[in-house]
């Protein structure tokens, strides 16, 4: 499909939503000169890939630093386990790095096939009943989030859990029920009271009749800039891959947008838990990138 999307002669493709498959036709885009931009990947694995990849979601660098300082920080929880899934995503590393930096300690390492927290987390259920910890780090999906916990919870294991950003909390309480009422995760800033923001939400509930989620709002902003490079610079990829290099921030429905050297954006996190089935915004507990 990629290589379709090349033959067309199309000078920017938005996409994909999932790091694995982005990671995977990074290199073809950058060789054949078209800009690829992605709203919703966040592995570090595409830094470096090239002046014609570009995402505007966020590194998952700054999600495991919010994460591991709001642990550390805030929770002042000192001992955490870490289950993750084996995938592109997976942020454990990022999260192990900065949580070890702060002083913190990683007692069990769970990995599990992607798709499959199943498939391990039985087998190593006693390392995680380990009291040493004061929480749980699940890197994962929502599926794959909502599964662990429930395995967690059904082995009397009832130590704090916490996520990643890529949680969709319909669906993780959906597949997860009760097992993940208290989960706490960060996610990218979306200020639902900025203009451009409320704009965009209100005419996205008018088209589908529903709310937004934070990757509609980054796929928005994604076709957006392009759109924006083209009207400024000229629609070639050349055009495009110089505009996004070098242009000011960007005023989007998902916060400001401004790319770094690797292509990445820069963005904040906001931390938040599932209450009685909803995920609320947790306030005056937000932790810095600094810690």
């Amino acid at each position: 499909m990629a290589q379709e999307f090349i033959d067309l002669g199309l000078p920017a493709v938005i996409g994909s939503d999932s790091s694995s498959v982005t990671l995977a036709i990074a290199d073809l885009f950058q060789q054949s000169e078209v800009v690829l931009i992605s709203p919703a990947s966040s592995t570090l694995a595409l830094n470096d890939k090239g002046d014609y990849i570009f995402r505007n979601y966020p590194s998952e660098y700054f999600e495991a630093v919010t994460l591991a300082n709001y642990i550390y920080n805030v929770d002042t929880i000192r001992k955490v386990h870490v289950v993750r899934s084996q995938s592109e995503f997976g942020l454990g590393n990022a999260f192990i790095a900065r949580f070890r930096t702060l002083g913190g300690g990683v007692e069990a390492q769970v990995s599990f096939p992607a798709d499959q927290p199943e498939a391990l987390i039985g087998a190593d259920i006693e390392d995680l009943a380990a009291t040493d910890a004061g929480g749980i780090y699940i890197a994962g999906y929502s599926d794959e989030t909502a599964a662990t916990a429930r395995v967690l919870r059904d082995a009397g294991i009832e130590l704090p859990l916490f996520g990643t950003g890529a949680i969709l909390p319909d669906e993780l309480v959906e597949v997860g029920g009760d097992a993940v009422e208290g989960l706490v995760y960060p996610m990218v800033t979306f200020d639902a009271e900025e203009d451009v923001a409320a704009e965009f939400i209100a005419s996205y509930r008018n088209r589908f009749g529903d709310d937004p989620n934070v990757y509609a709002a980054h796929g928005y902003d994604a076709t957006l800039i392009i759109v924006q490079a083209i009207e400024q610079e000229g629609p070639t990829a050349s055009n495009i891959s110089f505009y996004l290099n070098a242009m000011n921030p960007f005023p989007g429905a998902a916060g400001s947008t401004k790319f770094d050297a690797d292509g990445n954006a820069e963005k904040s996190h906001r931390m938040w838990v599932i209450a009685e089935g909803e995920a609320l915004q947790k306030t005056g507990e937000e932790p810095s990138l600094d810690g």
